[in-house]
């Protein structure tokens, strides 16, 4: 069946390079890779344009943007732009290694992670200091395979022999670090981290581990194949996450994990290989390094992935499903629905739990929309009803005791 292309996956560039990562500021989306350096878009991926003018080396592992600024870590140490990636200079005077890995920076701080341990600078860049106290050292250095950080808080994963543990915590912005104490940590080779609000995902040569309070307890995402460690991760809130897989392509969830549903519409199967994932704006970044195909950079709208988004902030009398529009639709239609705040719906303290799924002329129930608890508010969701053959078929939202029903037509 087909899939029309603006509910999928749409390849924006492709070259023969390694995408490592992207950012982006107010300005560009920009992607590091190697060996072709830096590439930078203005217009949200639809075209991108190479950004290496006075990088020394072009394979670039790291980049991150601050302000004005923008950080790259290459083969031949840092370096930074302070306009758009028009020009770069070397700023890598004290940290002391040619290879920085990983770059992170948060409202005050930048932080580099190299061979030799973390460092973090003050003053964007020109300076750096190094932030290592209660991290392990063997072989006389620390060696940081993950980076991630919010506000204050930094997960870093470290290097170290098994049967040591791997990943530390700081919640000082690094003065001082801790040790998560998790024991599936004792000999995970840790490959990625990611962290925004309370929740933390530590992608693993063992698979994908996620805590929802910020480190403490962890549970493995069962539902998220284990493979070499290759994991691009996209915390939009705690419940709304967005995990690619090297293999398997884009898994998305709307509970905060519980639940995952593989999102690879417009990928072929041999582009279930995403080496990177970053959500910027309305839309999400994928890049991919195939086996049969050029490396690429895959765009899509976030929406289609994580699809319910409260988009009126207005609070109902009623709870209400909205005919769906368009009607009759061909493979993807928007359902939009209000939940209210009134007690007399079963809602407690404001927040109650709104459930939206659709029934196929039979009356079978053929799929769950949204199934979770949500604010007062106006909500819309994309059906993708490419799967399901041309018909009558019925959406039917229950919040609280109120129930209400629309009947949609499929045609293909």
């Amino acid at each position: 069946m087909h899939t029309p292309a603006y509910a999928q996956w749409q390849k924006m560039f492709e070259s023969l390079v390694y995408i490592y990562e992207f950012t982006s500021n107010a300005n560009y989306i920009f992607c590091a890779t190697g060996p072709k350096g830096v590439f930078r878009s203005s217009n949200n991926g639809l075209t991108w344009d190479s950004s290496n003018t006075g990088l020394l080396g072009r394979k670039i592992r790291a980049i991150t943007a601050k302000g004005n600024y923008i950080f790259a870590g290459t083969d031949s140490g840092l370096f930074r732009s302070s306009n758009n990636g028009n020009t770069w200079s070397s700023i890598h005077q004290n940290i002391y290694y040619t290879f920085v890995f990983h770059l992170e920076c948060n409202e005050q701080y930048v932080f580099a992670g190299t061979l030799k341990g973390l460092f973090r600078s003050t003053n964007y860049g020109a300076t750096w200091d190094s932030i290592n106290t209660g991290l392990p050292y063997q072989y006389g250095r620390v060696v940081i395979d993950a980076l991630t950080v919010f506000n204050d808080t930094l997960y870093a994963g470290v290097q170290i022999d098994p049967p040591q543990k791997k990943v530390y915590k700081s919640t000082n912005n690094g003065n001082y670090w801790d040790l998560i104490e998790y024991n599936n940590f004792d000999s995970v080779l840790v490959y990625s981290l990611q962290a925004k609000d309370n929740s933390v995902l530590c992608g693993t040569h063992k698979g994908v581990f996620i805590s929802k309070d910020a480190g403490w307890t962890w549970r493995k995402l069962n539902e998220i194949n284990p493979n070499i460690g290759l994991f691009g991760f996209s915390i939009l809130d705690n419940d709304n996450i967005v995990i690619s897989s090297f293999g398997y392509g884009v898994q998305v969830t709307t509970n905060g994990g519980v639940n995952w549903t593989f999102r690879n519409e417009g990928l072929l199967p041999d582009e279930y290989f995403p080496c990177a994932l970053y959500s910027s704006g309305i839309y999400t970044y994928m890049g991919t390094n195939p086996f049969s195909y050029m490396p690429a950079i895959f765009r899509r709208v976030t929406q289609q992935l994580i699809p319910v988004l409260e988009n009126n902030v207005t609070i109902p009398d009623v709870a209400e499903l909205y005919q769906n529009y368009p009607n009759p639709f061909n493979s993807e239609t928007k359902i939009s629905f209000s939940i209210p705040s009134s007690e007399g719906y079963g809602f407690s303290r404001g927040v109650g739990l709104a459930r939206l799924t659709v029934f196929d002329i039979s009356g079978r129930e053929i799929e769950t929309l949204v199934n979770k608890q949500l604010s007062p508010g106006t909500y819309s969701v994309i059906w993708n009803a490419a799967d399901f053959p041309s018909g009558v078929y019925f959406c039917r939202l229950q919040s609280g005791s109120s129930v209400s029903v629309k009947k949609t037509v499929l045609i293909k």
